[in-house]
């Protein structure tokens, strides 16, 4: 039996064709998995079609039989080559696509060409932004489903702790907390949408000067979905004043958020209030950075139902890396935890 329910697959897919039929694109075909994950509910080797109107069609290639257990997609084939893709959706829906959309800021050169050339004469479009809308609101579903990974997140860094109070520490403490994590059923891998970039599950940063403090931070992956937080630790009574200005910053950031914010206004109210510090920060979910993104120029204003992950760092020193994230949803009343009804 899949983890997502038919029903949030089915309002996922209604809304994705409805942002499709504004643009006038007769059909997308998804490719990349996390995409694929969301609109299917599985992970496996295969391609989405969907159509602006009509039922959408998932093409396995591997493996089918787990495909059918993952998605309550009503028309789901095996094909053994993606040469079948065409024929597979004639069947389906005998007609020419005049605008194919497909996710051309994950689709390498070659790629592009082959899918293009499987619709000839069609007009190939970007899709990415429409698919990336629909993702930044998450459903009930999808916020509770986060909430068990906070919730995951809060017992390792329990665990973490109790690890320094027993005295370890480097990458003796760092293999034990991701020891915790995968006992906890943490995947493993850690989708990012990036070219370059890379994660990891634990990171552990020292505060130069201060031997005694340090900060860990944790990226929870759970069932497809990504969670990052960041705790401060110290192994005596005194925080550094670089930390406890980082702490404080950092709150008076996460209470300015609410509907009608953007990451601009965020920069500029730092940039006035703590010009020490700089802004970090993204959305979050099947993959652990999505739009709305604060390192370039997105001036979406915050929904409610938006998940982010916002956080605070030293603009420049030896301290630079000594990051602070929290992540949390935007509500009607403010920046929440995932848990609660309220701001913090």
């Amino acid at each position: 039996m899949g983890i997502v329910p038919r029903h949030e697959i089915e309002q996922r897919i209604v809304s994705f064709q409805k942002k499709l039929q504004g643009q006038d694109i007769d059909a997308a075909l998804i490719i990349q998995r996390a995409d694929l994950f969301y609109l299917t509910g599985s992970a496996q080797n295969a391609y989405l079609f969907v159509p602006a109107v009509g039922p959408p069609l998932l093409l396995v290639r591997k493996y089918y039989p787990v495909a059918i257990d993952h998605s309550p997609l009503a028309h789901i084939v095996e094909i053994q080559s993606a040469k079948e893709i065409p024929e597979k959706i004639a069947s389906l829906q005998p007609r020419a696509w005049k605008r194919l959309g497909l996710e051309l800021d994950v689709l390498p050169v070659r790629e592009l060409e082959f899918y293009s050339a499987l619709f000839p004469g069609a007009q190939v479009v970007d899709i990415s932004a429409l698919l990336h809308s629909v993702r930044m609101i998450k459903s009930q579903w999808e916020i509770n489903k986060l909430a068990q990974l906070e919730d995951k997140c809060r017992q390792t860094f329990q665990h973490a702790g109790e690890l320094v109070g027993k005295g370890f520490e480097g990458m003796s403490l760092l293999s034990n907390i991701e020891l915790f994590m995968r006992w906890h059923h943490h995947q493993g891998m850690i989708r990012t949408r990036g070219f370059r970039e890379k994660a990891q599950a634990v990171l552990i940063l020292d505060v130069q000067g201060h031997p005694s403090a340090f900060l860990v931070q944790l990226i929870w992956v759970f069932q497809g979905y990504h969670f990052t937080g960041t705790k401060v630790f110290s192994t005596s009574d005194r925080v550094p004043a670089l930390l406890k200005d980082l702490i404080q910053i950092h709150r008076e950031l996460k209470h300015r958020i609410r509907p009608g914010t953007t990451w601009e206004g965020l920069r500029d109210w730092l940039t006035e209030s703590a010009k020490a510090f700089e802004l970090v920060g993204h959305g979050i979910g099947i993959e652990l950075r999505e739009p709305p993104l604060a390192g370039i120029e997105d001036n979406r204003t915050f929904l409610p139902g938006m998940v982010l992950a916002v956080g605070v760092r030293a603009k420049s020193g030896p301290n630079k890396r000594a990051c602070l994230m929290d992540t949390g949803i935007v509500r009607k009343g403010g920046f929440a935890s995932l848990g609660s009804s309220g701001a913090d």
